[in-house]
């Protein structure tokens, strides 16, 4: 029997390869007490408005890679590499995915139920 999918699991194309994201309830809690901020209200208003903060984009992609399994140094690496230096919209519909993931499921997820 397989083990069922994370809810909030998906694999994307970031950087050199497709890597998992995940931004379970114990990275949300860290970006929460990291940043002070609802990831909630954050994942509204970048639904809503197509804005926020570069550092909650940035964090919000590293948060997911180390839920996806990569350790913290390596995903601070890859975020250095491919993240900064980058246009920042680029990311932006990566960070709102995940998000989204995160609160209502992802597709890859529910099509294993």
């Amino acid at each position: 029997m397989s083990e069922k999918q994370h809810y909030a699991r998906f694999e994307a194309p970031f950087g050199d390869k497709i890597y998992p994201f995940q931004l379970g309830w114990s990275e949300a809690a860290s970006f929460e007490e990291e940043h002070k901020v609802s990831l909630y209200l954050l994942c509204r208003q970048m639904a809503a408005t197509s804005s926020c903060e570069i550092k909650h984009l940035r964090d919000i992609l590293r948060w997911a890679l180390i839920g996806g399994g990569m350790p913290s140094t390596s995903a601070l690496g890859l975020i250095h590499r491919y993240v900064e230096g980058r246009p920042i919209g680029e990311f932006f519909p990566l960070a709102l995915r995940i998000l989204e993931a995160a609160f209502f499921g992802n597709e890859e997820a529910k099509d294993g139920d």
